[in-house]
C-alpha cells in the first residue's frame, strides 16, 4: 500500500513533467484520443482522491508520526538525563540519529556494521546472556525497543522482571529500560 501511495504522490507531484508525454504517447498510439490532457489530469486527480480515501492510514500534515516513531521515549530520555549510552532496536535508530542521540544500530545503515556485530545484536533479543554480554562491552545504560514488536518481546520480559534493569517509561510505542545503579 506504501507503495501506491507514493506513486498516487509522484503522480501528482510530477504532473508537469509526465501529462504532456503521456499525451504524445497517447496520441501516437491512437489517433482518436482527444484532449488528453485532461484524461491524464482526471487519472492524476483519481489517484488523489484512492490517496486519501482511507484517512486512517494517510494523514496529511507536516512533521514525524509519533504512532510510528518512539518521539515520548526519547522526549523521557531527555528529560530524565540518565542515559548516556542507549542500546536501540534496530528500526529505532534511524530516528534516534534524526534527534541527535547516540546510536547502538541504525537500520538504515546495515553495510557499515561488521556482521559479527549485527549477528550479535540480533541474537540479544532472544539470548539474554548475549543481550547482557554486549550491553556490557559497549557500555549500555539504557535499551530503547518497541512494545509491539513481536520480534523483541522475550528481552522487554527479561527487562522488565530482571533486577539489573528498570522501565522507566512505557507508552504505545516504545519503552525505554535503564541499568539500576
Amino acid at each position: 500500500y506504501t507503495s501506491l501511495r507514493m506513486l498516487a504522490l509522484f503522480m501528482i507531484a510530477a504532473q508537469p513533467l509526465w501529462v504532456p508525454y503521456a499525451a504524445l504517447v497517447l496520441r501516437t498510439l491512437t489517433a482518436r484520443a482527444r484532449h488528453v490532457e485532461l484524461v491524464a489530469t482526471a487519472a492524476a486527480l483519481f489517484g488523489l482522491a484512492a490517496l486519501v480515501a482511507d484517512a486512517s492510514v494517510f494523514q496529511p500534515g507536516a512533521g514525524l508520526d509519533a504512532s510510528r516513531f518512539p518521539v515520548a521515549a526519547v522526549q523521557h530520555m531527555r528529560e530524565r538525563g540518565h542515559i548516556k549510552r542507549v542500546y536501540n532496536a534496530f528500526n529505532f535508530g534511524g530516528y534516534l540519529a534524526w534527534e541527535r542521540v547516540p546510536v547502538f544500530v541504525d537500520g538504515r545503515a546495515v553495510t557499515v556494521y561488521p556482521n559479527k556485530f549485527l549477528a550479535a545484536h540480533d541474537s540479544a533479543y532472544t539470548n539474554l546472556v548475549a543481550f547482557e554480554e554486549l550491553a556490557a562491552r559497549y557500555a549500555a545504560d539504557g535499551v530503547l525497543l518497541p512494545v509491539t514488536s513481536p520480534r523483541v518481546q522475550q528481552l522487554r520480559q527479561y527487562l522488565a522482571t530482571s533486577e539489573r534493569w528498570t522501565r522507566t517509561h512505557q507508552d504505545t510505542v516504545a519503552e525505554v529500560f535503564e541499568l539500576r545503579h
